[in-house]
């Protein structure tokens, strides 16, 4: 029932357990079963006689015909609105935010404390975080995410678990046929204009450029000329855009349609019923359909919106990854430069419970401007000078047509290896090859002191920590060779 690398998991989750661990996050990417997994989890403890609660925000899924709970004979009382359950029973599902209004009551502040085993299912999110004062300190909490990474410094995942495993990385779900093979097509950033000190791309103006969002027209244009035909998923940064798309799709003849939160129940429903038996069907929606959603033979995702957040980023990409019949790929239209801020969808991140350290400022990075009417020094980030009134609005920047170009990883690796050290740099920066690679790339070759050399300008130029090679030791199995010759078997290596 289920595949070997899940096994693998739930057996590294129970030597953690064994080892003193209480509280411990999992990681499956999307389409790696994670549902099936924790159930399985599950089903054990019940069999030994466990109270055991599962915590999540589509406790339809986990009820559905042929979904886990059923598959496992599973049957548990549902915590729910309108309706008080009976709280001396053994397995339980509760939807997070049903349990949270009643967790001031102490029956359920109580029921809380009995439970030996809980399951947080989309534990990056952080409306979990209020139950934690509430589970018994012997408890065992097992958090499953696919992206176990939080925007902003406060309420990180650190704060609450103790303990990461990481099952598999999407590239190896998609190497082993768990998952569709992507296509990437999207806008190659120009780094035009920008200047050079020494010889090299200036950091400061490189790592603003790459910071804009910017959206591109195009987009019914690329679908008829890369997908035609096939169902596709958009999705769009707010409702006018979207509802726009959808017309410019009725108006060549395509059948799409539109959805978002403010639509009813019933319309949402007999909407993703549409999707679901039309074929070629083209589907735009605003923030609904990011987590909870499998429709398997969706062929293309666009993303119609720039996002700075990992997880969102690819929680998008993967509604297109599900295997169905006659599909080996899917592609992804990428309108948003959002490729070349994270990364392809399918490369291997270096997940942790720590806090991501948050980049220093820049030197000459404005946190003053002047008003544009009577030039006082205001705060950067104002919009109504406070001395003389002007607003300052910005005028709306007119959408580009793209021609979307098929970003191939391999080709782009081809390419990095014969650039100049300041090319693999800005290939690096852009998210077009992976950082790590470049500096196995330049270490592996044994070159002694050279090569040295090369991996310390591309960690500068990269503008990382001087001690970052420190941190990152056991990442590099070539590394003996540099330790022992330029640090004397120091593990604290300064680049640079």
């Amino acid at each position: 029932m289920l595949r070997s690398y899940q096994k693998d998991l739930i057996s590294r989750l129970r030597l953690a357990i064994r080892q003193g661990n209480r509280r411990i996050i999992a990681v499956l990417p999307t389409g790696g079963g994670k549902t099936f997994t924790f159930t399985h989890i599950v089903k054990g403890a019940v069999d030994k006689g466990r109270r055991v609660l599962i915590l999540t925000d589509r406790i339809e899924l986990l009820r559905q015909a042929g979904g886990a709970l059923q598959v496992y004979g599973l049957d548990p009382i549902e915590i729910k609105a309108g309706r008080k359950p009976y709280l001396g029973g053994v397995l339980y599902t509760a939807m997070v935010e049903t349990l949270a209004r009643r967790v001031k009551k102490k029956d359920y502040q109580h029921f809380l404390q009995k439970m030996q085993v809980v399951i947080i299912d989309e534990a990056h999110m952080r409306s979990f975080d209020k139950l934690f004062p509430y589970f018994s300190a012997d408890a065992r909490v097992l958090g499953f995410t696919a992206t176990p990474r939080r925007m902003g410094r406060k309420n990180q995942l650190g704060e609450y678990y103790h303990h990461l495993e990481v099952g598999v990385e999407i590239e190896y779900l998609v190497d082993n046929g768990f998952l569709a093979e992507p296509n990437y097509y999207g806008v190659e950033s120009d780094l035009s204009g920008v200047r050079t000190v020494r010889g090299e791309y200036d950091a400061n103006e490189v790592a603003d450029r790459f910071s804009k969002t910017k959206l591109y027209r195009g987009v019914v244009e690329n679908w008829k000329r890369i997908s035609p035909g096939e169902k596709t998923l958009v999705f769009a940064s707010n409702i006018a855009s979207s509802q726009e798309l959808i017309t410019e799709f009725t108006q060549q003849g395509v059948d799409a349609r539109h959805l978002d939160a403010t639509v009813s129940d019933l319309d949402r429903r007999n909407t993703l019923a549409w999707f679901d038996r039309t074929p070629g069907a083209v589907l735009c929606n605003v923030g609904i359909l990011t987590k909870g959603f499998d429709q398997p033979d969706i062929r293309t995702v666009i993303l119609y919106r720039a996002t700075k957040s990992v997880p969102l980023y690819l929680q998008m990409c993967g509604r297109g990854s599900r295997m169905a019949h006659g599909k080996t790929s899917f592609n992804i239209l990428d309108f948003g430069g959002n490729i070349a801020r994270h990364g392809f969808w399918h490369d291997v991140r270096p997940w942790s419970l720590e806090v991501m350290p948050m980049q220093d400022r820049q030197i000459g990075e404005a946190v003053l401007k002047n008003c544009k009417q009577c030039e006082a020094f205001i705060p950067t980030a104002t919009v109504i000078c406070p001395h003389c009134g002007y607003e300052d609005v910005k005028e709306k920047e007119e959408q580009q047509f793209a021609r979307l170009q098929l970003l191939d990883p391999r080709e782009l690796r081809r390419r990095a290896e014969v650039m100049t050290m300041e090319g693999k740099i800005e290939m690096a920066k852009k998210g077009l090859v992976k950082p790590f690679w470049v500096i196995h790339q330049l270490g592996r070759s044994g070159g002694g002191e050279d090569a040295w050399e090369e991996v310390k300008r591309f960690v500068s130029g990269m503008g990382w920590s001087p001690y970052w090679f420190s941190y990152n030791y056991e990442r590099f199995w070539w590394k003996d060779h540099y330790l022992e010759e330029v640090s004397n078997g120091s593990r604290m290596i300064k680049v640079g």
